[in-house]
């Protein structure tokens, strides 16, 4: 009887940050996909992919799939908050809760194995489970690892240096495009202070005069609007010295500058414009509380659609 030998399995379970997820998603439209979800198996193209930084809805349309006519080219979308998404190495999951959730395998070898399985009579539940691990239990000779988001992630064009900026409610959302050192960084936060100083200290060394200029717009903008209060100052006493009842209001030393920590969004955008004229960037508006955001629906699970006219479906609010 032949001695067990010990598979250790290759690690396929590294993620892409969110910086990364935006740039993949915007990649996306076009592709052709395996889609698996509790219901749906089968090839999907991705008709278009939206996202303002904070939400994110992906169309797609179902292509005729064996066993399957009553699904024929129908068109559906799945859409939810950024963080409802996590881009693997071949494959992109997004969760809704609640038991609700489904996977795109954008990877052609990855696309390929799963079709095999498939056509070699592998039942839903296992090809479901395959691809909702990540092709982790196969071994590296039958689908070798791949870095998350694969070949969509290399040489993505830039329209120039620019920070994607959105803000909704109390969080902001910013994220640095074609600048060298900051194109996997993004926030979204409540707190953008944290924004500010990290861009100060990263640019620091290229613009060395960047906090005294921004010192400087500060008071120029105070002075030109009195009722705005100061963002930049040498002193905590000088930064609410005109808001007296203000004094205690928290704050955080930046070197020799004090800086007001509740910024508000508004606060913050214009900072980060005045850090742009600087630094050699624009802002790039991806939408606001007065627009409607894609992806704040229900997930479209299969047991939701409602066939509402030729190839259309729509979600079912339940």
């Amino acid at each position: 009887m032949p001695e067990p030998r010990e598979v250790i399995l290759p690690e396929r379970r590294d993620t892409a940050n969110k910086a990364q997820t935006l740039r993949f998603l915007e990649q996306l439209s076009g592709r052709t996909v395996f889609y698996a979800e509790r219901r749906l198996l089968g090839m999907a193209t991705v008709a278009s992919v939206k996202h303002d930084g904070l939400y994110v809805s992906i169309g797609l349309s179902i292509d005729p799939w064996p066993g399957s006519p009553e699904m024929a080219d129908k068109s559906f979308s799945i859409g939810g908050p950024l963080s409802s998404y996590t881009l693997y190495s071949h494959i992109l999951a997004f969760s809704a809760g609640y038991g609700i959730s489904a996977s795109l395998v954008f990877d052609p070898d990855a696309i390929a194995l799963a079709q095999e399985r498939r056509n070699q009579g592998a039942s839903s539940f296992d090809i479901l489970r395959l691809v909702r691990d990540n092709f982790a239990p196969l071994l590296e000779d039958e689908l070798p690892f791949a870095p998350p988001g694969g070949d969509l992630l290399t040489d993505i064009p830039t329209d120039g240096p620019q920070c994607l900026v959105n803000a909704s409610g109390q969080r902001l959302f910013v994220h640095p495009r074609g600048l060298p050192g900051l194109e996997d960084r993004s926030w979204e936060t409540e707190y953008p202070l944290q924004i500010i100083i990290a861009l100060c200290q990263h640019f620091e060394p290229q613009v060395p005069e960047l906090m005294p200029q921004l010192l400087a717009r500060d008071h120029a903008f105070v002075a030109q609007h009195p009722d705005s209060l100061a963002t930049i100052a040498l002193s905590a006493d000088e930064l609410f010295a005109h808001r007296p009842a203000l004094a205690m209001f928290y704050h955080q030393e930046y070197g020799p500058y004090s800086l007001n920590a509740g910024l508000s969004n508004e606060a913050a955008l214009r900072l980060l414009a005045w850090i742009g004229e600087a630094c050699g960037f624009s802002l790039k508006w991806l939408g606001g509380d007065d627009q409607t955001t894609p992806g704040q629906a229900a997930f479209n699970s299969a047991w939701q659609l409602e066939e509402e006219g030729p190839f259309e479906v729509r979600v079912s609010q339940r």
